[in-house]
Parts: C-alpha cells; sequence; structure tokens
C-alpha cells in the first residue's frame, strides 16, 4: 500500500472500472460469476463514508456477486469521532475502537 501499480496492472483496473458491473463484464473474467456464487460463508463488507476510491454504493454493487452469502454491509461514520478514515484508515491504529465489532461479528459467525 502507498506503493505504485505497475502499469499493466493499472490499466487492466482502469479498464474494469470502466465496465458497469466492474471485472464481471470482462469477458475474459466471465468465471467469475459462477465462482463467486460459489461462496457460502458470511460476509462482512464496511466501508469508511469518506473513502474516495470504494464508495458504499460501488461495494453494494460487488457484494451482489455473492448471491448465495449472507452478506453484511456496514458504512462508518468517519465524523463519529475517529476522524479521517478513507480507504486505508480502519486499519491504522485510530480506528482501533472499530476492531471490537469485527471481532464481535467473527464470534458471532465463527462455527467453534
Amino acid at each position: 500500500m502507498g506503493e505504485d501499480l505497475p502499469l499493466g496492472v493499472y490499466r487492466e483496473w482502469k479498464r474494469w472500472c470502466q465496465h458497469r458491473h466492474y471485472f464481471f463484464d470482462e469477458p475474459a473474467m466471465s468465471y467469475l460469476a459462477e465462482r463467486f456464487a460459489e461462496v457460502r460463508t458470511p460476509i462482512v463488507a464496511a466501508n469508511a463514508l469518506d473513502d474516495l476510491w470504494a464508495q458504499p454504493r460501488s461495494r453494494d454493487a460487488f457484494m451482489k456477486a455473492y448471491r448465495n452469502a449472507e452478506v453484511e454491509c456496514v458504512d462508518i461514520d468517519p465524523h463519529a469521532g475517529l476522524g479521517e478514515l478513507g480507504h486505508m484508515g480502519y486499519f491504522r491504529p485510530k480506528a482501533q475502537p472499530l476492531w471490537e465489532n469485527v471481532l464481535a461479528w467473527f464470534a458471532r459467525h465463527s462455527s467453534g
């Protein structure tokens, strides 16, 4: 994170972002829709509301591919005392108050 992407990776990513359904519309990636549909484990997908790269509506569209999984989408309001989170802020020490919620989610969904 924080490193430049190789040019080929950037171009591929840019092309996917131009498709309405991201890489699912890419002919060479058509097999992925069925692979995503095979996932049956619970998923939590959280987004900071100040994330300019992955906004909740993009997350919601992407999560539709997991059509056989229980998906919980969570919006994180950075103005609720945490300050700016952006795309990677969730993994920084200032976001530690949020981590308990994640641990609780895993505890609720663990098989043990």
